[in-house]
């Protein structure tokens, strides 16, 4: 799992939760309980309890968090560029619907 995203999902303010990351990305929440665990052994991440159930956990950016985003995000927008030049947003479109299509289909398929 993509650190980065896991932190830019946090940086939100929408109430990141490793159940919700996990379906978001499309992970099993194994998945993401591992790259949580290393974002805050690592100082980036903190868990807090939900303040009406006891049970759920957000994950919040850490100061030191914030600023690894931070760093990291122009280095994101650059490669987004390159990997999307050339490619007109009518064949964004048309990938998108694409994509969207095989995802649906591989929902009805059995494990």
């Amino acid at each position: 799992m993509n650190q980065a995203a896991i932190l830019y999902s946090c940086s939100r303010g929408e109430g990141a939760t490793p159940g919700r990351l996990a379906e978001l990305y499309g992970l099993e929440a194994s998945s993401i309980t591992r790259t949580v665990q290393r974002l805050e052994k690592k100082g980036l991440i903190t868990r807090v309890h939900s303040r009406t159930d006891r049970r759920q956990v957000m994950l919040r950016l850490t100061a030191k968090g914030n600023a690894s985003l931070q760093r990291a995000l122009p280095i994101a927008a650059q490669v987004a560029a390159a990997a999307w030049k050339g490619v007109t947003d009518r064949e964004k479109k048309v990938l998108k619907t694409i994509v969207e299509k095989v995802l649906k289909n591989l929902e009805h398929v059995a494990p």
